[in-house]
């Protein structure tokens, strides 16, 4: 580290620079917080990546299983759909959240530190933001299919509604997978700063 008094390189263990004489404690416990800080945004950037990757997952299974079945399903692939279907729009809402989250206190930090990562990062983050925005719409609908299940509606209903909503020429869906690829570019960055974070505060 260097010292912050006549900028000379010094070792970590080192309390006191032997150029001249500050004492370094308070220095590494100020640098401490300050690597935490970073930190603690990737640590949020990687939960919300992830939580894209959970629904990226989800979202391939439904599609395997309508290219294996052409237009309706059978018993167990209806029920298998249904049940990722529902956990779609809880996780969705959780990502958006920890979304918001992470860009707030990127954008904090970048301008507490003016780490170009951060500046990075923050950039990222907002365009999930406004990715998972203009996806509501698609998530909106999807929650209205689940009702109509909930509902006891016919099987053939629901599966119609799904089919159209998750069709392979749908406008929704495609940016729905935008979103969530993007998502994948959010969690590999987040590692990226985390682990960079880690080696710098060795």
């Amino acid at each position: 580290m260097k010292c912050p008094n006549c900028g000379k390189d010094v070792k970590n263990d080192r309390d006191v620079c032997p150029y001249c004489g500050t004492k370094l404690s308070t220095c590494k416990s100020a640098l401490k917080k300050w690597i935490l800080e970073p930190k603690t945004v990737s640590i949020f950037g990687m939960c919300t990546g992830g939580l894209m990757l959970v629904m990226l997952l989800m979202t391939t299974r439904i599609d395997t299983i309508m290219k294996r079945v052409n237009l309706f399903f059978h018993n167990d692939d209806f029920n298998t759909t249904i049940t990722c279907l529902q956990f779609i729009p809880p996780i969705y809402y959780l990502a958006f959240v920890l979304a918001i989250m992470t860009m707030v206190l990127a954008t904090i930090h970048y301008y507490k530190g003016k780490d170009y990562r951060l500046m990075i990062f923050s950039s990222l983050i907002t365009a999930q933001t406004i990715l998972m925005i203009a996806n509501m719409k698609f998530i909106r609908m999807l929650q209205a299919i689940l009702m109509a299940y909930r509902n006891s509606l016919t099987n053939e209903t629901i599966e119609f509604d799904i089919f159209y909503l998750f069709g392979h020429l749908s406008e929704m869906k495609r940016m729905f997978l935008i979103m969530l690829i993007f998502g994948l570019i959010v969690l590999a960055y987040a590692i990226f700063m985390f682990i960079l974070n880690n080696k710098e505060g060795k």
